[in-house]
């Protein structure tokens, strides 16, 4: 997962934290002065789009998902100033097959 794109006024002002869980990734985003009504996130293509507005800031984030990711299943919640986003793994398509 890659953070593309990071602008607040043109410049990146808070870095984003990327944790690699077994099952998931989660990313904790700093948006404060911001409420979720403020706050809209979207899958487009294989990228992960939050953008923020307020009368008084704005801010744009895009994160290259890869494949690897159910965007299904992709939630967030806002909590003291923290946009925490799940994005949980895509079970691995391996099988063991047996030859009869």
């Amino acid at each position: 997962m890659y953070n593309s794109q990071c602008n607040a006024y043109g410049s990146s002002i808070y870095s984003t934290r990327v944790k690699d869980n077994n099952d998931k990734y989660i990313l904790e985003v700093p948006v404060p002065g911001f409420e979720k009504e403020n706050i809209n996130l979207q899958v487009k293509e294989s990228y992960l789009i939050i953008d923020g507005k307020t009368e008084e800031h704005k801010f744009s984030r895009s994160f290259e998902l890869g494949k690897k990711i159910d965007v299904e299943k992709i939630n967030a919640e806002l909590k003291n100033g923290i946009l925490k986003v799940d994005l949980p793994k895509i079970e691995s398509l391996t099988k063991e097959i047996s030859i009869n």
